[in-house]
């Protein structure tokens, strides 16, 4: 019989010794549970699997440090599910989830990454080099978001992460946001990738960073390039 001492005590233990079984960093575990725990939405696997293996400072997708599905769903051990629904209307649908509602709280006192990195992430992929050319079609944007699954989710949300709890005076975030909409192209590219794309009212309006800052409601950096205008 098993001893009675070795047992857990709590959920949260139970987990901690789920975790203490697994072959992959720890960080890299905690950085997959992070943004399936920040997401406002649930995320596609695809769209899981390129926000990990992005790092801050990168100019291009490392596709070849993509991990499987499986390795993302077996190195969690057990905190995570996969859902798989299908194709639905042309569009395969599935879901990356904690395992139970109590991994959440587990994930948010064991080693949860801040928003201010999330932010930094969605930006940093919105910078990369392949997005300094705006999709003047619907056919280049299908294939664009064919290519970049997590271009969607990016443009739809860094700007929402960025107005979190101290995020917005981040200098390192501001770098990385005024290094992307510093490129007008980019700005284009952005706008169309959202999840609600507007092409034809990005492509015509071309909004100037003044602009583009005050439709996101981010005003710490519009008073700050209003100052920088004057």
């Amino acid at each position: 019989m098993q001893n009675l001492g070795t047992l857990p005590t709590s959920v949260h233990d139970a987990y901690r010794r789920l975790l203490d079984r697994t072959t992959v960093d720890r960080e890299y575990v905690f950085k997959i549970l992070s943004w399936i725990y920040h997401a406002r939405r649930p995320l596609r696997m695809d769209e899981l699997r390129e926000a990990i293996v992005v790092e801050p400072e990168d100019t291009t997708l490392n596709r070849e440090f993509l991990p499987s599905p499986d390795m993302v769903i077996e190195c969690c051990e057990g905190l995570v599910v996969w859902e798989r629904r299908g194709w639905v209307s042309g569009s395969w649908i599935d879901a990356v989830r904690f395992s139970h509602s109590t991994v959440r709280d587990f994930v948010f006192n064991e080693g949860l990454l801040p928003l201010n990195y999330i932010t930094r992430i969605c930006l940093t992929f919105l910078s990369f080099e392949d997005f300094e050319t705006p999709c003047l079609d619907y056919g280049l944007y299908t294939e664009r978001s064919g290519k970049y699954s997590f271009a969607r989710f990016a443009a739809s949300n860094w700007h929402i992460y960025m107005k979190g709890e101290g995020v917005e005076a981040d200098e390192e975030v501001q770098t990385a946001c005024w290094r992307l909409i510093a490129s007008r192209t980019k700005r284009e590219s952005m706008g169309m990738m959202s999840e609600t794309p507007h092409i034809v009212y990005w492509r015509n309006t071309n909004p100037t960073s003044l602009h583009f800052i005050a439709r996101c409601g981010l005003n710490l950096l519009y008073q700050s390039l209003l100052v920088e205008e004057k």
